[in-house]
């Protein structure tokens, strides 16, 4: 089975932590880029790599998709599940933020064949909003949630912590309020300060002040044990499922499982080769309405280099390493590959090994680039 994401690089507000390709756009643009999206899904429908394959997920990320007029984005979803090969019950997942989701938009996408929505609520109170520079309030970001599970979509919602003055308390008030609004998925996000964003810049002129180590640490605990016991399972280091709700499109991603993306920088993985598509929207737009094409990166991976990525992938996962289906798939044994690197990883209680298999502990899951460092 595979996954099919695509890319709307569109929202209301570029927010100041965010690195991601997207931007605001006029209607015009966004016709043209609909326009285009549509002629790459049908160019890329009869590509011989793609129509041997059965699709088991579709993901509309962004950016915003939900910033595209409702029957747009509703007719986009149709096409796309008419023009590839889908097995049966796929999950059809689209983004949403609170500020452009509405009642008769979510009718006209579960019309449209979507079962699930992943709502960016971020945070729970109007001061982390204010901090995060999120164009919608509190309040709008429950009416959204009670909104879709009222359209009866599965919903998940994404949470950001670790902002600047944030503490314990609000963390834990946040959390205890997600999990009374009663989404399926929660995806738990540390801010990640990334380079040449405004909070980059915030951060580097001391104008803001993230919180230290030992404080993202508890606050990172705080997320597994409310979360956890409330019913939500780890099944990933920052995401966190009731029963039957982990996403199914992720969990390819992190099985090293095969994927299309069709969009302004959106990636594909069609084993051996990795491609992605050219990330500025416009470029993207007139490439593929003269007819060309939009990839511009390509790698593949030999099978071990493949082999020591599926590992990290792994890793991330609360399950881990099954030792006997990585030899069965790759032909390695990871405890054999990497020897004494393992064992100290082990040794330094970042790692746990045993007859079920290897995976990271509380600690490892705080400190996971240390571990990817050693393994990749």
């Amino acid at each position: 089975m595979a996954g099919l994401y695509v890319h709307v690089p569109f929202c209301a507000t570029k927010c100041p932590y965010c690195d991601f390709v997207s931007a605001p756009a006029s209607g015009r643009v966004k016709a043209r880029y609909l326009e285009a999206l549509r002629a790459e899904a049908r160019r890329m429908a009869e590509a011989p790599e793609v129509r041997r394959l059965t699709f088991s997920t579709l993901y509309v990320g962004g950016g915003t998709p939900t910033t595209l007029p409702a029957d747009a984005l509703a007719d986009l979803v149709r096409e796309l599940l008419a023009a590839f090969t889908w097995g049966d019950a796929p999950e059809v997942t689209v983004e949403a933020n609170p500020e452009s989701t509405t009642r008769e938009g979510l009718a006209r996408l579960k019309a449209a064949g979507v079962n699930r929505v992943s709502i960016g609520l971020q945070g729970m109170s109007d001061r982390a909003l204010r901090v995060l520079g999120r164009p919608h309030d509190a309040s709008q970001g429950r009416a959204a949630v009670a909104a879709a599970a009222g359209a009866g979509l599965r919903v998940g919602v994404d949470l950001i912590f670790g902002w600047p003055g944030q503490d314990p308390a609000e963390w834990m008030a946040a959390l205890e309020a997600v999990v009374e609004l009663g989404p399926e998925h929660v995806s738990a996000y540390e801010l990640s300060v990334e380079a040449g964003t405004p909070l980059a810049a915030a951060v580097q002129a001391g104008r803001l002040r993230l919180p230290g180590q030992a404080l993202r640490s508890r606050l990172t605990d705080l997320a597994e044990d409310i979360l956890e016991a409330h019913g939500y399972r780890q099944y990933e280091i920052s995401n966190f499922a009731r029963p039957g709700g982990a996403c199914r499109h992720n969990l390819n991603y992190w099985d090293e499982g095969p994927y299309l993306g069709l969009g302004a920088a959106a990636a594909s993985f069609l084993p051996p080769a990795r491609v992605r598509n050219v990330p500025d929207t416009l470029a993207y737009i007139d490439r593929v309405l003269r007819g060309e094409d939009p990839r511009e990166e390509r790698e593949e991976l030999d099978p071990e280099a493949r082999f020591r990525e599926a590992v990290v992938l792994a890793l991330r996962t609360r399950d881990g390493i099954d030792p006997e289906r990585f030899r069965r798939r790759w032909g390695l044994d990871p405890a054999a590959y990497y020897g004494r690197r393992l064992v100290r990883l082990v040794e330094a209680g970042l790692l746990e090994a045993d007859a079920a298999g290897i995976r990271l502990t509380r600690r490892g899951r705080r400190l996971a680039n240390q571990v990817w460092m050693e393994l990749v």
